[in-house]
């Protein structure tokens, strides 16, 4: 996306500042994996996670393309480009039909009850190596084997993460630290928007030196049962957490 923009005339700097503020989007709206971490965490629901995620997922989204709009106008970006017309987004659709397909069979199936979010997975391996080798032919058996590569590494780098902060989550439980955060903040406020507010806080700034996933790993056994304490719906809390 960053050498297609700055090909276009886009500053370098705000060419990266808008692909790495957009991405975030995408694990927020499902199908998200931080989302699949906290309901295996807490035991909670990850298909209504998934749900509760769509609203401020679009939310982010809308709010992104006001601003770029407004930062961008006036600016010839788009010369060369083609028209917006409905014959054009026809095209594009019809050739991108079985890669869109993609996101609507694993969604349909997951809030429909077909399968489970963690069969959702099988069911997106097998469907995109179908659409990948028999419909489009782009999909090569040494571009397979560096897949498979790429998420051995990805899945043994997240399985470390979550033994370890599992074992700190249960230390942490066990002597009480959640017990005594709890009361820390009750002897400051007891207002929720005022925790909230602390909460979010806190969250943004982890954000800036550690990984998303050991976060919500080890966040979740301290936060969780003080926010519930307060009446706040763990799905809610989930949102908020990896937003």
């Amino acid at each position: 996306m960053i050498p297609a923009m700055i090909k276009r005339g886009y500053d370098p700097g705000y060419a990266s500042a808008a692909t790495a503020s957009s991405g975030g989007i995408g694990i927020i709206i499902p199908a998200s994996i931080p989302m699949v971490i906290y309901g295996v965490t807490t035991q909670e629901s990850i298909t209504e996670m998934f749900i509760a995620g769509v609203a401020p997922g679009l939310f982010i989204s809308f709010g992104l393309i006001i601003v770029h709009l407004i930062r961008c106008r006036g600016q010839q970006h788009g010369e060369g480009m083609p028209a917006i017309s409905i014959k054009h987004i026809a095209v594009t659709l019809k050739k991108g039909f079985w890669s869109i397909m993609a996101p609507v069979v694993i969604l349909g199936g997951i809030y429909s009850g077909l399968f489970t979010p963690t069969e959702s997975a099988i069911v997106a391996i097998f469907y995109t190596l179908f659409v990948g080798i028999f419909i489009y032919k782009e999909l090569t058996l040494k571009g397979l084997m560096k897949s498979l590569e790429t998420t051995s590494w990805l899945t043994g780098r997240v399985l470390i993460i979550m033994f370890t902060a599992y074992a700190f989550g249960r230390l942490l439980v066990q002597y009480r630290i959640p017990d005594i955060i709890a009361q820390a903040l009750l002897s400051l406020t007891s207002d929720i928007h005022v925790i909230w507010a602390l909460m979010i806080i806190f969250l943004l700034f982890l954000g800036m030196f550690m990984e998303t996933l050991a976060i919500i790993m080890l966040v979740t056994p301290v936060l969780l049962p003080i926010m519930t304490g307060y009446g706040v719906d763990p799905i809610h809390f989930g949102v908020i957490l990896v937003c």
